[in-house]
């Protein structure tokens, strides 16, 4: 969706009328979180609150999930990297005894997050400027989802030293 919001502005065509049906897709993934926390947890309703974080992450999870995908797809074996890994053992404990996360390298999917991040604060600009007031909520959840996992991965990285 996020891809094809700017060009759709930009030619105010009215396939921004199908997007708008769009937003009952996005309810799939509350949907599920709110089935199995009301399974798992008696105290499911106190959850509710971290559903609107669980929606901006899995926005801005996209890039890392579909490289890990399509890495599969071509048969390409490794570890998922956006989380923290641990080294070796022996070399990942220092004195105190206290395991160190070691972080990839910065990537492709650091930039990808930044780039949708651009892409959509972009989109935000031209929907205001045409004032197409009703793609403001899709971009700025975009924005707010890829700015999201662009502020946790750059500080992960900072705090490992890398």
């Amino acid at each position: 969706i996020l891809l094809l919001m700017p060009p759709f502005l930009l030619l105010k065509t009215d396939a921004l009328n199908l997007l708008g049906w769009l937003w009952l897709f996005t309810l799939t993934q509350p949907a599920l979180f709110l089935a199995s926390q009301r399974e798992l947890h008696p105290d499911w309703r106190r959850r509710l609150v971290y559903v609107p974080a669980l929606f901006l992450m899995s926005i801005g999870l996209a890039p890392a999930v579909s490289q890990s995908i399509l890495g599969a797809l071509v048969g390409r074996r490794g570890e998922f990297v956006r989380t923290p890994k641990f080294g070796d053992a022996a070399a990942a404990l220092p004195a105190h005894g206290v395991a160190r996360a070691t972080l990839p390298a910065a990537g492709l999917t650091l930039a990808l997050e930044v780039g949708f991040l651009a892409y959509a604060l972009l989109g935000i600009v031209v929907a205001a400027r045409l004032e197409l007031w009703g793609a403001l909520p899709w971009l700025g959840l975009f924005a707010a989802g890829f700015g999201l996992t662009t502020v946790l991965d750059v500080r992960e990285r900072l705090a490992a030293g890398g």
